[in-house]
């Protein structure tokens, strides 16, 4: 099976309560992508990674896709893993 990744964009931690609210929305906005990610492409084993893990080293992926709040890091991510795949996630 081939492996797939969702880039989630993954903040410091931060207790303002707009932060803690705008992290919850984004967290139901992922797993709802990852559900349809599932839907889409039936032959990958899909996981979530943030994008801080993604452009430290090379992952073990046949293809990234960047999720809304990822897509700014798109030329960090495809420098990282120039082997893997990279899209920008459709919208779901």
């Amino acid at each position: 099976m081939k492996k797939g990744i969702l880039a989630t964009e993954s903040n410091p931690v931060d207790y303002q309560s707009s932060s803690i609210v705008n992290a919850m929305l984004n967290s139901k906005y992922d797993k709802k992508a990852l559900a349809s990610l599932k839907k889409a492409y039936p032959d990958y084993d899909w996981r979530e990674a943030g994008v801080q893990d993604l452009v430290k080293s090379t992952v073990d992926a046949d293809l990234i896709i960047l999720s809304r709040n990822a897509i700014a890091y798109e030329k960090q991510i495809k420098t990282a893993n120039p082997d893997v795949e990279v899209k920008a996630l459709q919208n779901t």
